[in-house]
């Protein structure tokens, strides 16, 4: 059983996830994340370099 499954089957809570084409970000530059959600290490992410935006 998929997680869609078991959302829908716990109060149709898939209905409620986007769809992964539906996600947006940015294509280059610099993202600087808030202290409550990067709290560990430098809170900017070059998202253009793939081993730190995997650590995003």
């Amino acid at each position: 059983m998929g997680i869609n499954q078991r959302l829908a089957r716990t109060g149709d809570m898939a209905d409620r996830i986007p769809a992964w084409d539906e996600f947006a970000g940015p294509q280059s530059g610099v993202v600087e994340l808030p202290n409550r959600l990067c709290w560990s290490g430098a809170p900017d992410f070059d998202v253009e370099n793939p081993p730190r935006r995997l650590t995003l």
